[in-house]
C-alpha cells in the first residue's frame, strides 16, 4: 500500500522506505552545509505529512517554516514567523497538541535571545513527549537539528542529551522515533549513529567525518561520499541491510533556509492553522490572527458609524507601510492632536465628541471599556506625549508576518527607574547565565566521569553520579571551613 512506504527519491529511481520504521527507528542525516541535507530532511517531513502523520521538529536555524507554503503546521517559538511564542510552561500543552490532536509542529528556538530559555523549553517538550508516549504507543518522529549540541562525541552530556539518548534507546518500543540532523558527524556521539536504523550520507569531505564513514560502511564509502553532488547520497537501512546510493527528490515547499542572495526576498502565502488551534495559548502571545475581521467601513465621505452600532478595533497600521493610512485613517481610532502655542501643552480628544458619548451609553459596553472613553474624553496633562495616549488592542498583531506590540518609552524620571529596571535584570539574567552554564559543564563533567567508571566497573552510573555529587558537596563544605578557620 502506498500509504505505508514513503518516496524520498527522483521520479527515475525506485526508493521507497517503510513509514513505521521512519517513524519509530532511530535516523541519523548528515553532510556539510550545500550537500542537500537539509531539503533530504525537509522530503521526508513532506512525505509524512502527506501521509496524515504527526511529528515534532526542533528547528534551531528557523529554516523549517516553509513548509507552511502547503501544510497545515503549528510553528512556535519566539520569533515574528512563528504563529505563538511559547515558553517552557507550554510543553505540556505543545505534546498533547501533538500527540492526542496529532498538530505537526515546528519548535524554533532559534528566536531565543538566552540559551538557556531554549534549551528548558526543548528539554520540558521531550522529557514529556517520551512520558506520554510510554501510555499512548503512538507512531511518532522527534526530528532534532544540530544534534551534536546535545549528543557531543566529548564534553559530556546535559540533561538534554541525557533524555536524547533515553529517547534514542528506549523510544522505539514505545512508538517514538528520533531523527538527528548534523554537519559534522565526527562531533556526534558514536554509540548513537552507529546504533541508528538509517542513515542518510551526503558529501563530507573533512578527514575527521569521512573517518567515521570508513568505521561504519568501508573504504570504498568513505571516498565515495568525498564525490557526491548535491542532493546524492548514500543511504544505509538496517531493516533490509542496504547501503545505496539515491539522489533525493527537490522539496515541494519553500525554501526558508536558503543562502540570502541579491534578490528581492518574497515569501510565499502560507497555510493558516486553525485558530482553535491558536486559542490553547495566550492570546496576547499570538503573532497571527486568523480570524476574518468584519469591520464597517467609513464611507467615502469619511461618516461614522452608525450610533450604537459596536465597532471592531482594527490592527495599527505602520504609516510607511500602508501610504493610505496617513490620508484616511479609520474614524473609530482616529485622535486629533492640537498643538497649544501660548504653553506648549498638547491636548488631543476623541475626533467625534458625539460618537463617543453615544458609545458610553451603550447599555452592553464594559465599564472597563467605558472608564477607557472618559479618560480619552478628558485633556492631556502637560509633558504627556500623543504616543504615550495612543491604546493599541492587544490582541492584534501587525498585517504581515506580525509580532508582538511594542510599548512606547517613557519619559522623565519614569524613563530612568525603567533604564535602571532593566539594567538589574539585565545584571540577574547575566549571573543566572554564568550559573547555569557553570552548573551544566559541572553535570556534564559529572556524567562523563560517571560513565567511564561505570564502563569500568560493575556499579550502576546513577550510584556513581550520586557518590561523586556528594563528594562536590563535602568538597564545597570543607572548602568553606577552610576559609572561615583562615579568617577567623
Amino acid at each position: 500500500m502506498a500509504g505505508d512506504h514513503i518516496d524520498i527519491a527522483d521520479a527515475g529511481e525506485n526508493v521507497r522506505l517503510p513509514l513505521v520504521d521512519i517513524l519509530t527507528g532511530r535516523g541519523f542525516v548528515t553532510g556539510k552545509s550545500g550537500s542537500g541535507k537539509s531539503t533530504s530532511v525537509n522530503v521526508v517531513v513532506e512525505e509524512i505529512l502527506d501521509r496524515g502523520q504527526p511529528l515534532l521538529i526542533i528547528d534551531t536555524d528557523g529554516e523549517y517554516w516553509g513548509l507552511k507554503e502547503q501544510y497545515q503546521i503549528l510553528h512556535l517559538g519566539n520569533g515574528q514567523q512563528c504563529d505563538v511564542r511559547v515558553t517552557a510552561t507550554d510543553a505540556e500543552t505543545i505534546v498533547d497538541l501533538a500527540l492526542v490532536e496529532r498538530v505537526p509542529i515546528i519548535l524554533d528556538i532559534s528566536g531565543f535571545i538566552h540559551e538557556e530559555d531554549a534549551q528548558d523549553i526543548v528539554y520540558r517538550v521531550v522529557r514529556e513527549l517520551f512520558h506520554r508516549e510510554k501510555t499512548l504507543k503512538e507512531p511518532f518522529l522527534l526530528i532534532v537539528e544540530e544534534v551534536h549540541e546535545y549528543i557531543p562525541e566529548s564534553g559530556g552530556l546535559t540533561e538534554m542529551g541525557e533524555m536524547l539518548i533515553q529517547v534514542a534507546k528506549r523510544g522505539r518500543k514505545h512508538g517514538l522515533g528520533f531523527c538527528g540532523v548534523s554537519q559534522r558527524p565526527a562531533s556526534v556521539d558514536k554509540d548513537f549513529i552507529t546504533q541508528c536504523d538509517w542513515i542518510v550520507w551526503h558529501r563530507l569531505t573533512w578527514k575527521n567525518d569521512t573517518e567515521v564513514v570508513r568505521t561504519i560502511l568501508g573504504s570504498d564509502a568513505a571516498t565515495t561520499v568525498q564525490e557526491l553532488d548535491p542532493g546524492a547520497a548514500l543511504l544505509l537501512t538496517d531493516w533490509d541491510e542496504q547501503v545505496r546510493e539515491v539522489q533525493f527528490r527537490q522539496k515541494r515547499t519553500f525554501d526558508a533556509g536558503a543562502t540570502p542572495g541579491f534578490d528581492d526576498f518574497e515569501p510565499p502565502a502560507l497555510v493558516p492553522v486553525d485558530p482553535a488551534i491558536l486559542n490553547r495559548f495566550d492570546e496576547r502571545r499570538q503573532n497571527v490572527d486568523y480570524a476574518e475581521l468584519d469591520v464597517p467601513d467609513a464611507g467615502e465621505d469619511g461618516d461614522e458609524p452608525a450610533e450604537g452600532e459596536a465597532v471592531e478595533p482594527t490592527p495599527t497600521l505602520d504609516r510607511d507601510e500602508d501610504p493610505e493610512a496617513a490620508t484616511d485613517p479609520d474614524p473609530a481610532d482616529a485622535e486629533v492632536a492640537t498643538p497649544d502655542t501660548e504653553d506648549g501643552n498638547t491636548s488631543e480628544r476623541p475626533a467625534d465628541e458625539q460618537s463617543a458619548a453615544s458609545a458610553e451609553d451603550t447599555p452592553a459596553e464594559p465599564p472597563a471599556v467605558r472608564s477607557e472613553r472618559v479618560a480619552e474624553a478628558e485633556p492631556v496633562a502637560a509633558g504627556t506625549s500623543r504616543e504615550s495616549q495612543t491604546r493599541v488592542p492587544p490582541t492584534r498583531a501587525r498585517a504581515g508576518r506580525g509580532g508582538p506590540s511594542t510599548t512606547p518609552p517613557a519619559s522623565g524620571g519614569e524613563g530612568v527607574l525603567v533604564e535602571f529596571a532593566e539594567l538589574v535584570l539585565f545584571l540577574l539574567g547575566w549571573v543566572r547565565s554564568v550559573a547555569a552554564d557553570g552548573l551544566a559543564t559541572l553535570a556534564g563533567s559529572i556524567g562523563a566521569t560517571a560513565r567511564w567508571i561505570g564502563d569500568r566497573t560493575v556499579l550502576e552510573d546513577e550510584d556513581v553520579v550520586v557518590a561523586l555529587w556528594l563528594a562536590v558537596v563535602l568538597g564545597v563544605i570543607l572548602l568553606l571551613s577552610v576559609l572561615l578557620v583562615a579568617l577567623a
